[in-house]
């Protein structure tokens, strides 16, 4: 499921624009700061031009500084110059307030179906470990963890907490992989996972599951 990061200082009209993205992962801040903490998670970016610690239009140009993914600016300021602004910034496409929800959810399709954004994830509950970014995410945490950390998260989350075997998840990532080599790996992957909620539980000799709190 593509994300979306709503950066919005009106938290009414955020989560109204929430409620008309239901069919994706949507993220709403209220800052700069907490947009430049956030962007790396998400697929999409809709900016207000008007922020409290700051200018849209500057983390729209930031951000195309950093990342080729798609911007849609809205904002209450609908003069041609203004929404020049927006495009030379690096936005994708400009809506002007007050904000149609069916425009809206038209646009942001048509900027993901553009952009052809791909999201190869596996998710179990509330958990979605994505192999394209090796991230895992349980709600708001997010674990940041390696390819074949993420492999192994990937394959014990399609278990949905049933135990996968040693000698499975060797077969998944190398046929070299020793049960040593896999042993350390499981024992920084649950390193990793301490703050999410998130547990590898078993051993080599009875298999390996994952156990969401």
């Amino acid at each position: 499921m593509p994300s979306i990061l709503i950066v919005e200082d009106d938290w009414s009209l955020a989560q109204a624009m929430k409620e008309f993205l239901s069919d994706y992962d949507v993220l709403c801040v209220q800052t700069m700061e907490q947009a430049v903490r956030e962007w790396k998670q998400v697929d999409l970016f809709l900016l207000d031009v008007r922020l409290p610690d700051g200018d849209g239009i500057e983390l729209a140009a930031w951000l195309r500084t950093v990342t080729g993914k798609p911007i849609l600016m809205i904002s209450g300021c609908g003069k041609e110059s203004d929404q020049l602004d927006g495009y030379e910034a690096g936005a994708d496409d400009y809506i002007v307030k007050p904000v149609s929800g069916a425009i809206l959810l038209a646009k942001v399709r048509a900027l993901i179906n553009r952009t052809g954004i791909q999201k190869n994830l596996v998710t179990w509950k509330r958990c979605v470990a994505d192999l394209d970014t090796c991230q895992l995410r349980n709600g708001q945490k997010v674990a940041e963890l390696s390819r074949s950390e993420t492999e192994i998260v990937a394959l014990l989350l399609q278990a949905q907490g049933n135990p996968v075997s040693s000698a499975v998840i060797r077969s998944r990532l190398s046929r070299e992989l020793t049960e040593s080599s896999l042993s350390s790996r499981i024992s920084e992957l649950r390193r990793k996972l301490k703050e999410t909620g998130i547990q590898v539980e078993g051993r080599a000799s009875r298999g390996y599951s994952v156990v969401i709190s």
